[in-house]
């Protein structure tokens, strides 16, 4: 496979979703698969914020007792529990969504299940990056709560200061989120390209971060294109996405509409009770758009995560020769339309038929 830019790689990504999602379109089968990817995408980055409840121990054991402090110790470990959990089954996922667009897999189970030795790997390393990164913004953050809070306490009565401290501690929380999300994003980008050689030739998390350096250094503006054009198609495709459910949103909200009040009147004329006919009218509303918003939505959703991860290995694909061979592999040929081959040279003369007699000619009499 020959390697692709970051903007030629857009092309063969749109048809890669085509392919995985729409050929055939199958109702439940092709919800299933985008909405494993829009749901693998929260294994990306692992953040344990209820940890940070932590950091108001002291205050909290002060104001309302020793009681009050250990349940927000206990919930907090539990939510930290479940979050973690929940971290690592999307983790995990995010190897079989890899597989089913590269392979054009039909089913996550078996993907799932070949999948669980370097998912794992991965995952462990991830939780144990993001666990140490909120230690250290959790202690950024409490330090400057309290250095705010402590100057406000004693710059008690001067607006001025009290204005100021107030204002540097809004600009620490958002310089802290930035970096946060800069983590992310970062974290993102490296999950792009350590995923493939993990899955593939189950390489070892170090072994898969030594091509990271390697590629950016080598270069250095595809990567940093590939990430720009990664952000923008992405979240133009969900908005586009977004507003094209609300507009058939409506459009079938009008129609529903009408066939309801035209059911509505002649159940009304027939002579069901108003109240009967509310309840119902308002209970199957419900339903139907509860089912619209459950179906529409995600799968709308799993579709930018199924181009995305299409994108993401149409760009590796000529740059790493394993991933390239299985999307080649993978990819059915072009139907190419066989036309039938003239002689132009030769002019072309008219076929002259006699038409058929209207009548039999009469016997021959001797």
């Amino acid at each position: 496979m020959q390697p692709l830019s970051a903007g030629q790689a857009v092309s063969p990504a749109f048809a890669r979703t085509k392919l995985v999602l729409f050929t055939p379109f199958r109702m439940g089968r092709s919800w299933k698969l985008a909405v494993t990817g829009y749901v693998s995408t929260m294994g990306t980055f692992f953040f344990p914020f209820p940890l940070l409840a932590v950091l108001f121990f002291n205050e909290l054991r002060r104001s309302r007792g020793s009681g009050w402090a250990w349940f927000l110790v206990g919930a907090t470990l539990l939510a930290t529990a479940l979050l973690a959990w929940i971290f690592w089954l999307c983790s995990k996922l995010q190897f079989a969504f890899l597989d089913v667009v590269l392979n054009r897999s039909q089913f996550i189970t078996p993907s799932w299940r070949q999948s669980q030795e370097p998912a794992g790997r991965w995952t462990r390393a991830k939780m144990l990056a993001g666990t140490a990164l909120a230690v250290v913004l959790g202690a950024l953050f409490w330090g400057v709560m309290a250095h705010v809070l402590g100057a406000i306490q004693s710059s008690a009565g001067k607006a001025a200061g009290g204005v100021g401290d107030v204002l540097g501690m809004m600009a620490s929380i958002v310089l802290i989120y930035g970096l946060l999300g800069l983590c992310f994003l970062v974290l993102s980008l490296v999950n792009d390209f350590i995923v493939p050689p993990m899955l593939l030739d189950n390489a070892t998390v170090h072994q898969a971060w030594q091509g990271v350096p390697e590629l950016v250094r080598r270069e250095p503006g595809q990567v940093a294109l590939y990430a720009l054009l990664k952000g923008v198609l992405g979240f133009v495709g969900q908005m586009a996405f977004n507003i094209a459910f609300e507009v058939a949103l409506y459009i079938l909200m009008l129609v529903l509409g009408a066939i309801g009040a035209a059911i509505v009147v002649a159940l009304h004329a027939l002579g069901v009770p108003t109240a009967a006919l509310s309840v119902i009218s308002i209970t199957v509303a419900g339903i139907v758009g509860f089912a619209l918003f459950i179906y529409v939505m995600p799968f709308s959703a799993g579709i930018v995560m199924t181009f995305l991860e299409s994108y993401k290995l149409y760009f590796l694909g000529g740059r790493y020769p394993h991933l390239g061979d299985l999307l080649d592999r993978s990819t059915p040929p072009p139907v190419v339309r066989v036309f039938p081959q003239y002689d132009y040279a030769t002019p072309l003369r008219p076929v002259v038929s006699e038409p058929p007699p209207i009548f039999d000619p009469p016997p021959n009499e001797e």
